[in-house]
């Protein structure tokens, strides 16, 4: 992703509508429902997404270490599940599978799958790829999505939790990122689609149901989509998420 320069929405980032509404630095698009920081600074890297940040998400969750063991297996199964909702990771002969995630961070989900048989491929800026590519055996790429497209490799299945609402410019990376789908691959997008995420200091995006489905339409079709519910760390309280499933157009 590139941070080299600021941003400044005067569209919906998402269906590029010129009919949002502004408050307080957020933007609403009244087309698609997207919220949007309207100012996206410079540098947010460094602030977020070094250790200390890593270190601090996972404890929350009982999680100490990139190492595998019964603390990461609440959250594994949790990410199988969804994709097994989805009928992704039932192929009778797994070598054969290519699988990207984007935003993978450590690289938990990939390890599992490659447990499986399944060929992993990781992309994260995460202070703890190193590390975690010493211990589980994986590749995660550290180079920025739209140089990472550019190596031509393709994959079966793309997917990414937790990550667009995080990103500068959202639609631009997805964009990226379908180019290296196989002719007949998939891409998953999971996101947070809350009010209350509005007050999370390192989202860029909100997402609502219908801005992520005009964000996969642009890049995918044959869409399908489900709903969970999960459990904001800051609050305890519910709230929703959206998965969406699409086929490479």
């Amino acid at each position: 992703m590139k941070t080299n320069q600021s941003i400044n929405w005067t569209n919906c980032p998402i269906c590029r509508s010129s009919d949002i509404a502004i408050e307080s630095g957020i933007g609403k698009c009244n087309e698609c429902g997207h919220g949007f920081r309207t100012v996206v600074e410079e540098e947010i890297l460094p602030r977020y997404y070094d250790k200390q940040y890593w270190e601090s998400d996972k404890n929350r969750q009982g999680i100490t270490t990139v190492i595998p063991g019964e603390q990461w297996d609440s959250w594994i199964n949790a990410r199988l599940n969804l994709l097994e909702s989805f009928d992704l990771i039932s192929h009778p002969d797994p070598g054969k599978v290519n699988i990207l995630e984007f935003g993978c961070a450590e690289g938990m989900v990939l390890y599992a799958l490659k447990q499986r048989g399944y060929n992993v491929t990781g992309n994260d800026i995460c202070a703890v790829a190193d590390e975690s590519m010493r211990e589980l055996g994986i590749e995660i790429s550290r180079m920025p999505v739209e140089e990472f497209a550019k190596s031509g490799r393709q994959f079966d299945l793309i997917m990414s939790f937790h990550v667009v609402e995080h990103l500068r410019n959202p639609l631009e990376v997805m964009q990226s990122l379908s180019t290296m789908l196989s002719p007949d691959g998939i891409m998953l997008l999971h996101v947070p689609t809350d009010d209350q995420e509005l007050t999370n200091p390192d989202h860029y995006h909100f997402f609502t149901n219908d801005s992520c489905l005009k964000l996969m339409e642009q890049i995918t079709t044959d869409i399908r989509s489900d709903f969970v519910y999960y459990q904001i760390r800051s609050t305890g309280s519910a709230a929703t998420a959206a998965t969406y499933v699409g086929r490479k157009k």
